[in-house]
């Protein structure tokens, strides 16, 4: 007999979508993933800018060459907000940064918990120069933001079960896009399955980095916890 809270945990991750509670908590064999990736709606746009009053600012980034991107988001009342993106022309990281400078004047954001997440990738070269993406954006930011800090993990989380937790907070109510940030909301509209599980990025696409940041976010923010085995 399991623990109570253990299935309460289940229900909490899986049980937004009936499939996965029927694969997950029930043991049934179901299809799990269609076509698209992301279960977003137009509830979950709303009039969500940045609030100065909310002391912590997440920045998390995917890095491309020719198109870096970022999304910076808040949490309160117990939700998630993205509260701003950056242009969709951006070259490499240090445009990226000052793009962030002047979305956030540190005159006004200096003084805010910046916490830096993102793709692994940019601990290795960046798109520019030997340094490392991480490493442009420590130098450039944190004059200004002193309380700055990189956590960004060195390994990607699973494509799966990271849009797994996305999909939980859209479907919950509980992650919010700012109607301003049409990069995202196109991203989420748009980004497929490939018919294995994974994401479909044919050669030169554009339009899957906004997501992927996201998810880089949710893994940070609101991963789903791995399932322990418990035993009596």
């Amino acid at each position: 007999t399991l623990k109570p809270e253990f299935i309460q945990n289940l229900l909490d991750a899986f049980g937004w979508n009936d499939n996965f509670r029927r694969a997950y908590i029930n043991g049934e064999f179901v299809p799990l993933f269609e076509r698209n990736c992301y279960e977003f709606t137009d509830k979950n746009v709303i009039d969500c800018k940045p609030r100065e009053s909310v002391p912590t600012l997440y920045l998390s980034f995917d890095f491309n060459v020719g198109q870096v991107t970022w999304g910076a988001f808040q949490r309160w009342d117990g939700k998630h907000f993205l509260v701003k993106e950056n242009p969709r022309r951006c070259r490499d990281t240090d445009q990226a940064c000052d793009q962030f400078i002047a979305a956030f004047p540190s005159s006004v954001w200096g003084t805010h918990e910046i916490i830096i997440t993102g793709d692994m990738s940019g601990y290795s070269g960046n798109t520019r120069t030997p340094s490392s993406d991480y490493d442009i954006i420590r130098d450039r930011l944190r004059a200004k933001y002193p309380n700055m800090r990189i956590v960004a993990p060195h390994a990607n989380p699973s494509v799966r079960p990271s849009i797994v937790a996305v999909n939980r907070l859209f479907a919950k109510a509980f992650l919010y896009f700012d109607r301003d940030c049409s990069k995202f909301i196109e991203s989420a509209q748009t980004t497929i399955y490939d018919g294995k599980g994974d994401i479909a990025k044919p050669s030169g696409e554009t339009w899957t980095h906004a997501m992927d940041t996201c998810r880089y976010y949710v893994e940070l923010a609101a991963p789903i916890r791995a399932r322990r085995i418990e035993s009596y």
